[in-house]
């Protein structure tokens, strides 16, 4: 047996029968913030996606160093946000849309990844402003979801012709776009939810289906104290439990700007950083580990190649395997694969200390990723610059 199918054997037996913690959670609120958020113990940067239920501190899901070795580049800001079909929120089907033309597409396309792990179109801005009749238009899709009959619900940011930003629109596949609510309605529901006077929304930031309710969620960009409450829109409009701004123990004020629910559970999530990704040869460089398996087992590898490769539901995390197995590092370090297993401690974080080898002083890219053991997730990788 070779060294890559004997570690394959070994982690394979593992996962076999191993229920994670997560698989017994509930739902969750996913979202992205319009700036910076701080969370307990780390800063949530705009382009990174969290992940919040009511009773449990906010924390990011889907990081920066992740997303930049997913994508080639850290998105500038998220400014949609859905996760499509059963299953639990993953890279591999995460929908999204940005703030600003980036990563080779516009700020009205709503984008995905393929099978290949390539960014691929779900619907172009072209085809959105057509159907919202305004064609020809530059538009920002500012939130979008789709409702249970699998229809596109958005909104745009800016007013363009008769269409303003806290608008939300219905689009049938091949027909033109329907008006769903103004924003003046958005207003009303907002109103309603807090029970004192709202002159102004600003602006409808965000959309989701809430499963629970089977009604429409959304955040708003006024008032500033209810900026982060997520709000549906039943019963006349009222705040979702549990998801009023204070609930989510910001220490800043931020906006949320894209939001999706999920009714499959999201905890076990492992998250891979490091403090420095351009090293130097020889230098010493830590890697940080969180939302592992307290107490767990992990493993710890790199490869000099990069690759994409999907697993799910039995594996959980990121459900994405990045690094190649058949490069020359890999097998490296898969030939002695035992010395790279580490535990988290009781908080199911961990510290990782390498010093970076020599590599003929030719600069080389490694990408890194852990495996929880004992919780049978996948971290997002990252990637190493070596000078």
């Amino acid at each position: 047996m070779g060294q890559y199918q004997a570690v394959c054997a070994v982690l394979l037996s593992m996962v076999i029968g191993t229920v994670s913690e997560a698989n017994a959670q509930g739902s969750a609120l996913l979202f992205s913030t319009s700036g910076d958020a701080q969370l307990p113990g780390r800063t949530a940067d705009d382009g990174e996606v969290s992940r919040f239920v009511p009773g449990q501190t906010p924390h990011v899901l889907f990081n920066a160093s992740g997303l930049e070795t997913l994508l080639g580049e850290v998105p500038g800001d998220i400014d949609g946000l859905h996760f499509e079909g059963p299953g639990r929120p993953s890279y591999r089907n995460l929908q999204f849309s940005l703030l600003s033309n980036q990563l080779g597409f516009k700020d009205g396309d709503i984008l995905a990844l393929d099978s290949a792990g390539q960014i691929v179109l779900v619907r172009d801005e072209d085809s959105i402003a057509t159907a919202l009749g305004i064609s020809g238009s530059n538009i920002d899709v500012d939130g979008f979801t789709y409702n249970e009959s699998g229809e596109l619900l958005v909104t745009i940011d800016g007013n363009v012709g008769t269409i303003q930003d806290g608008d939300v629109y219905r689009l049938p596949a091949g027909a033109p776009a329907v008006l769903v609510y103004t924003e003046d309605q958005v207003r009303l529901f907002v109103e309603t939810a807090l029970g004192t006077p709202v002159t102004s929304i600003g602006d409808t930031l965000g959309l989701a289906w809430d499963p629970t309710s089977r009604s429409l969620a959304f955040c708003v960009q006024s008032p500033s104290s209810d900026d982060a409450t997520v709000f549906v829109d039943d019963q006349g409009g009222r705040a979702v439990p549990g998801h009023r701004e204070s609930d989510f123990g910001f220490g800043n004020a931020v906006e949320l700007n894209a939001i999706a629910f999920t009714s499959a559970p999201t905890d076990g999530y492992p998250l891979l950083d490091v403090d420095d990704s351009s090293p130097a040869e020889g230098a010493t460089i830590q890697f940080s580990l969180e939302g592992g398996s307290p107490n767990g087992l992990f493993w710890f590898v790199a490869s000099g190649g990069r690759t994409y490769e999907t697993f799910g539901p039995g594996l959980g995390g990121t459900e994405v395997w990045l690094l190649d197995r058949q490069n020359a590092l890999y097998q490296q370090l898969a030939g002695s694969w035992w010395r790279y297993i580490g535990r988290w401690d009781a908080q199911g974080s961990s510290n990782v200390t390498v010093q970076v080898p020599s590599f003929g002083g030719q600069p080389v890219a490694a990408y890194v990723q852990a495996f929880d053991m004992s919780g049978s997730a996948l971290s997002n990788a990252l990637t190493i610059h070596v000078n």
